[in-house]
C-alpha cells in the first residue's frame, strides 16, 4: 500500500510538473548541439505543428549531418493519457555511427572474411557472429582499430562492438560471448563485461576512486542483508534464502579501504531507491 501511495504521488507531481511548457527553439537546439557535439553548419530549419522545430546539421569536423528536433510528447501510462510534455531528440551518435561504418564498410567486409565470421549493422550497432569466441574477439577487435582511427576527439567512446555466435541468421537469436568497448582496443568476455559493468557501478553509486580486486563467491548469508529488502537480482540468480549463492566483487578505494559489492539490488529504509547492496 505504501508502495502504491508513493508511486500515486510521484505520478500527480510528474503530470503537475509536465501539463505547461513547450519545445526547445530551433536556436536552443542548434546552442546545445555545438556544446554536445562541436562546431556544425545549419542545413535547414522546419517548425513543426505543434510548435517544435527539426534542425538539419552538417558537423564540421567529419562531414556528416545529423538531426536535431524538439517536440510535444504524450504522457501516457497503462493507456491512460495525462498530457504532454516538452521534450528533444539528436540523431548524433547514430548518425556518426552509419558515417563511419559507410567510410569503412569495405575494410570490415574483409576483416569478417579474412575471419570467417558475419556482421551486421541493421541495428545501429556493429555485431560479429562468429563460430567461435577466440575467433569473434580477434575479428572484433581488428573492426574496433578501424573505428577507432575516427574517433576523433573521443567521440565515439563508448561504441561496443558485439560478439555472438553464428548458430542462427538473425545474431538477436545467437548466444552472447563478448565486446570490445571503444577507446579500448581489447576484447572482454562475459566475466569481464561482469567485472567491468559493477566497476562502473562501485564508482558511481558509492566511490569515485573504486579499483577492481577481485571477485569471490559466498552466500547471502554472509552479507548480513535483510531478505525482505531485496529489489532485484542480476541474471539467473535467484536468492531464496541465507545459503542462496551471491557473487562478491572486491575493490579498495584511494585510501586503500576495501568493500564489495553483491550481485543483487537492495532497498533504503524507505523501499523507494535502490543500489547493488555493498558493505561501504
Amino acid at each position: 500500500m505504501r508502495k502504491h501511495l508513493i508511486f500515486m504521488w510521484c505520478l500527480c507531481m510528474i503530470v503537475l510538473l509536465t501539463a505547461c511548457g513547450s519545445p526547445k527553439s530551433a536556436n536552443s537546439l542548434i546552442s546545445a548541439a555545438k556544446h554536445k557535439h562541436g562546431n556544425c553548419t545549419v542545413v535547414s530549419k522546419t517548425k513543426e505543428s505543434d510548435g517544435g522545430w527539426t534542425v538539419v546539421l552538417k558537423d564540421d569536423l567529419q562531414g556528416f549531418e545529423y538531426t536535431v528536433s524538439s517536440y510535444m510528447e504524450d504522457m501516457s501510462i497503462d493507456g491512460s493519457s495525462f498530457g504532454t510534455y516538452p521534450h528533444d531528440s539528436d540523431t548524433f551518435d547514430r548518425d556518426l555511427f552509419a558515417y563511419v561504418i559507410s567510410l569503412h564498410s569495405n575494410e570490415l567486409a574483409t576483416i569478417c572474411s579474412n575471419h570467417n565470421v558475419r556482421y551486421d549493422t541493421s541495428m545501429g550497432e556493429l555485431v560479429i557472429m562468429a563460430p567461435s569466441e577466440a575467433t569473434g574477439g580477434v575479428a572484433a577487435c581488428e573492426c574496433a582499430e578501424v573505428i577507432q582511427s575516427e574517433n576523433l576527439k573521443n567521440r565515439m567512446d563508448g561504441v561496443t562492438i558485439w560478439v555472438s555466435t553464428d548458430t542462427y541468421p538473425d545474431y538477436i537469436d545467437n548466444e552472447h560471448l563478448g565486446s570490445v568497448v571503444l577507446p579500448d582496443i581489447s576484447f572482454r568476455n562475459e566475466d569481464a563485461e561482469k567485472i567491468a559493468y559493477f566497476t562502473d557501478m562501485a564508482k558511481l553509486q558509492y566511490d569515485a576512486t573504486a579499483v577492481y580486486l577481485r571477485t569471490e563467491q559466498g552466500t547471502f548469508g554472509q552479507t548480513g542483508a535483510d531478505y525482505n529488502r531485496i529489489a532485484n537480482c542480476d541474471g539467473d540468480l535467484v536468492i531464496t534464502g541465507a545459503d542462496s549463492p551471491v557473487t562478491f566483487y572486491y575493490f579498495k578505494n584511494w585510501t586503500g579501504k576495501e568493500f564489495y559489492l553483491c550481485n543483487f539490488t537492495y532497498y533504503d529504509e524507505e523501499y523507494v531507491h535502490y543500489h547493488w547492496y555493498s558493505d561501504y
